[in-house]
């Protein structure tokens, strides 16, 4: 198999948090595959033709023989029907997945990317920073310091308030969907694992240094998957 990834400078260092989606069912699986590298301003001239005509360029993609699978909730659930001898992933059902997929992203990505919008420039090479600079103040009408400076706080508060109820739910669990690792697990520690390579002060400051004890037990066992 082949995932198609986005990387910087470092060809070796995955940091987005969809394609690590697909990294993490991948590894809780224990299946085996080759990562193919692609800078931002690769993705459309590569995977554009890979893909059914209409639908957005974007990563990951996951390529296994004759299958080529689009957007990571696509792979996993691939995943689960191709190898069903491996570990399961999906316990609920998909509108469950999309619900708690759309809360993380409202309550925890949006203000972690507001408050590391400029790391992620600190991993690319000069002219990918031009690239990410134009497209992304083209997506939401700011520059990227713009965004990073508006109300700073309140994104803080937003990213911790939504630890808060993980928190909660995993002092009776051990992880987010149950027994075993699922697909809320899998959008967490992706989302983790992003922050901590764009900015290991910030994760630490805003992830693990209030976690609580369950948060911290479920990102150790976690850590398994995260390679």
């Amino acid at each position: 198999m082949k995932l198609y990834d986005v990387v910087g400078t470092d060809k070796n260092l995955c940091f987005s948090p969809n394609v690590w989606k697909a990294r993490l069912a991948l590894n809780i699986k224990e299946l085996k595959f080759e990562t193919i590298p692609l800078r931002f301003d690769e993705i459309a001239p590569v995977i554009g033709p890979m893909i059914p005509k209409g639908k957005a360029a974007t990563v990951p993609v996951l390529v296994d023989g004759d299958n080529v699978i689009h957007d990571s909730y696509e792979i996993v659930q691939y995943l689960e029907e191709s190898y069903p001898a491996t570990q399961r992933i999906l316990f609920g059902s998909r509108a469950q997945d999309a619900f708690f997929n759309t809360w993380f992203a409202l309550s925890f990505q949006r203000p972690m990317y507001q408050l590391t919008a400029l790391d992620q420039l600190e991993l690319l090479d000069e002219d990918q920073k031009e690239y990410i600079r134009r497209t992304r103040k083209e997506m939401i009408g700011m520059s990227l310091e713009e965004l990073a400076n508006y109300h700073p706080e309140a994104a803080r508060e937003s990213a911790q308030r939504s630890l808060e109820i993980l928190a909660e739910f995993l002092s009776s669990f051990d992880y987010l969907a149950g027994d075993h690792p699922g697909w809320p697990d899998i959008v967490t520690a992706a989302h983790f694992t992003w922050v901590l390579r764009l900015n290991k002060a910030t994760f630490q400051e805003i992830v693990l240094d209030d976690a609580s004890p369950s948060i911290q037990n479920w990102w150790h066992n976690m850590q398994r998957y995260v390679y």
